[in-house]
């Protein structure tokens, strides 16, 4: 027959760089079927009610107009509102310069 190989040549064959990247692509994309089917499997993902998911809105991904807007500006004492700091930097532990090594 023409295409018989020898073991020789079928030997040098696999040793090839070529054949050994091939079995590594090989066994990596067998590894990603794997895992995706078991992940797959275990989530129970089959079992979602696709028709239940195209009822949900989906948000406005780039908005035209702004919701709110924001204003930065200095702290009014007289508003009545009042500000109190965190506890932990009101003990001498939380206080930065008893921190600081000298």
């Amino acid at each position: 027959m023409p295409f018989e190989m020898n073991a020789a040549a079928l030997k040098r064959a696999i040793r090839s760089p070529a054949a050994k990247l091939v079995l590594v692509m090989g066994g990596l994309a067998m590894c990603v079927e794997v895992f995706a089917s078991i992940t797959w499997i275990l989530s129970d993902a089959g079992s979602v009610d696709l028709k239940a998911l195209e009822s949900v809105d989906a948000p406005e991904r780039h908005p035209t107009q702004a919701k709110a807007l924001h204003a930065v500006g200095e702290w009014n004492a007289g508003s009545g509102l009042t500000f109190q700091e965190a506890p932990l930097y009101l003990s001498p532990a939380g206080c930065a310069d008893a921190r600081i090594p000298e």
